[in-house]
């Protein structure tokens, strides 16, 4: 899986702000070390594949920053993609992708900024440490600075695994041609089409807090989203002009999970 087949998905009609450099360089930063506890961590005794969803939590740009990482492992080789997401605003948030080994339990990994809001001469991280545990403590190097941040491994509810689509709305009238699919795999990854006034296909990651389905994503114009979960179907309200609401209600046509 090359780093292009890894961002081909990720598409927006809208321009992203501009960050600075330096914001920029500490995101795609934190997020390089992000994968780095990823490659390293492990849930069982004995040596078990790193391939998962890893999240964490760093107060590096603001108290608030989070960041998701996918990591796939064959034998010695890693590779992987996560999204950074900053409490600064949805301009602030980065999508990277990477690569590295794993050779006599210690992981060193590149990572690269291919967010659609970063420059042309996008940043390059190095991170390495030691695998073993989890949750698992690591360092990020770059710039002449270390980084550490604590990952933890993702198990979403297998239960609301499956493809969701949108099927009818209540409330507010809905706009036309307003159509949206949910794609949630086990392992945490996701995939999301939403088609209304704009249109966007992303990425994304997917959890369970509380009694709501989360969404990570990492493009379009909806960057973190929530549904409520009901008994037979997800639930998602939208306050709409003039304050009215507007409740769009998702049906799981099929617990297969095909990812583009």
């Amino acid at each position: 899986m090359s780093l292009e087949s890894l961002i081909m998905y990720n598409f927006d009609r809208r321009r992203f702000a501009t960050r600075s450099t330096r914001h920029k360089l500490g995101l795609a930063a934190v997020v390089a070390f992000a994968s780095f506890i990823v490659g390293c961590s492990s849930t069982e005794p004995s040596p078990t594949p790193l391939t998962g969803v890893w999240g964490g939590r760093m107060a590096y740009v603001t108290a608030s920053d989070s960041f998701a990482f996918f990591i796939k492992q064959n034998g010695t080789q890693v590779q992987g993609w996560g999204i950074f997401f900053s409490g600064a605003g949805p301009g602030s948030n980065t999508h990277f992708a990477g690569y590295g080994t794993v050779t006599v339990g210690e992981l060193a990994m590149t990572l690269t900024d291919v967010s659609q809001n970063s420059g042309i001469l996008a940043g390059t991280y190095t991170l390495g440490g030691t695998v073993g545990n989890s949750p698992m403590n690591a360092v990020f190097a770059g710039g002449g600075k270390s980084y550490p941040i604590t990952l933890r491994a993702s198990r979403p509810p297998a239960d609301l695994a499956g493809t969701w689509v949108l099927t009818s709305t209540t409330g507010a009238a809905a706009p036309a041609g307003l159509l949206d699919t949910i794609i949630t795999n086990a392992d945490g990854r996701a995939w999301r089409h939403r088609e209304v006034d704009y249109e966007f296909g992303s990425l994304a990651m997917w959890s369970r807090r509380d009694n709501y389905l989360v969404l990570d994503q990492s493009g379009g114009i909806i960057l973190k989203d929530s549904l409520l979960i009901g008994s037979t179907e997800l639930q998602r309200t939208e306050v709409v002009s003039g304050g009215a609401t507007r409740t769009e209600h998702y049906t799981r046509v099929s617990t297969s999970a095909e990812l583009p």
